[in-house]
């Protein structure tokens, strides 16, 4: 019999939509570094837990369409494929944790006068050798006043080898993926990517031991700029499929 594991991650954002001429960012960034992308992250108003779970491509992302922090929430819990569902837990569980999912809404740039934009990502990191690597997939759903851009959707997918927890030996990526499995206007957008449990590298066959992902999509919305407060909310999934 198939099952889905899931988690579902639920976000209240309050969003300050100020007028585009705050971002004034000027480096190229093939000559940023990335401390150099770290320093405009902080200074974008990113908090540190957030900087750390980025990818080094969405750090780009964010620098290149001058982003700057909303708001975020992390969700950790434990998925195994024992289970029906992912169990969130408190702090004093942390230590059997073994999944972390974290959704981040940040405003960008736009040079067309009477519209918001936002940014939506979705990370997530899962501490686990599954038995079933199939196709795994997760969604991103939002209020329906915000319109999708799906052209500016991307995602990515990394399998990671451990010599020990921690250290890492060797990782395959997919790399930036343009596009979407699904899409639903009004509802929200899924990705889908296929879990590896190895792969070879330079000869040498490395075993799965951590599989993480990401996705973007930018959404927008008609504001007249004047910075006054303006509430959505977002909802994620990710779907585990085992059987």
């Amino acid at each position: 019999m198939k099952k889905t594991s899931y988690l579902l991650l639920s976000l209240v954002l309050v969003l300050t939509l100020f007028p585009t001429t705050i971002f004034a960012y000027n480096d190229k960034v093939e000559d940023l570094s990335e401390d150099g992308l770290n320093t405009y992250l902080i200074n974008a108003g990113y908090p540190q837990d957030v900087i750390d779970i980025l990818e080094f491509e969405q750090k780009i992302s964010f620098y290149t369409q001058q982003a700057v922090y909303t708001s975020h929430k992390t969700t950790e819990g434990h998925l195994s494929e024992k289970s029906e569902s992912i169990t969130n837990l408190d702090v004093s569980a942390r230590a059997i944790n073994n999944f972390t999912q974290t959704l981040v809404m940040s405003q960008v740039r736009t040079n067309t006068s009477g519209l918001a934009q936002a940014l939506v990502t979705y990370n997530w990191e899962w501490d686990y050798i599954p038995l079933f690597t199939m196709t795994d997939k997760w969604g991103i759903a939002w209020t329906d006043d915000w319109d999708p851009l799906p052209t500016t959707a991307r995602y990515s997918y990394r399998a990671i080898a451990e010599s020990s927890p921690g250290v890492v030996s060797a990782s395959s990526s997919t790399g930036n993926i343009s596009g979407y499995d699904a899409f639903l206007p009004g509802s929200g957008i899924g990705f889908a990517v296929n879990l590896i449990a190895g792969f070879t590298q330079n000869g040498i066959f490395y075993s799965t031991t951590k599989h993480k992902g990401w996705s973007e999509i930018r959404i927008q919305k008609a504001h007249n700029g004047s910075g006054t407060l303006d509430s959505s909310s977002g909802v994620a999934n990710y779907f585990h499929k085992q059987g």
